[in-house]
C-alpha cells in the first residue's frame, strides 16, 4: 500500500481538497502532503495546512520560484 501521497506545487487549500478526494475515491486512507514550492503557497499557507495532512516545504524549488 501507499503510506503518504505527496502533491507538488501546491497553488492553494482547494488543490488539496480535490486530490484527498481522488485519493479517497480510489479508495486509499493515506494522508496527503502538500510541497510549498511556490510564492502562492506561501501566500495561502494557512489553508493549505488546514486541508492537508502535512506540509514539506521544498526549499530549492521554492528558492527558483521566489528568487530567494
Amino acid at each position: 500500500g501507499v503510506d503518504y501521497f505527496a502533491l507538488s506545487f501546491v497553488r492553494s487549500g482547494a488543490d488539496c481538497t480535490e486530490a484527498k478526494k481522488l485519493i479517497e475515491s480510489a479508495g486509499s486512507r493515506a494522508p496527503l502532503i502538500a510541497k510549498i514550492e511556490k510564492a502562492e503557497a506561501i501566500d495561502h499557507l494557512d489553508e493549505i495546512i488546514a486541508a492537508a495532512d502535512g506540509v514539506m516545504v521544498a526549499r530549492g524549488d521554492l528558492g527558483v520560484e521566489t528568487g530567494v
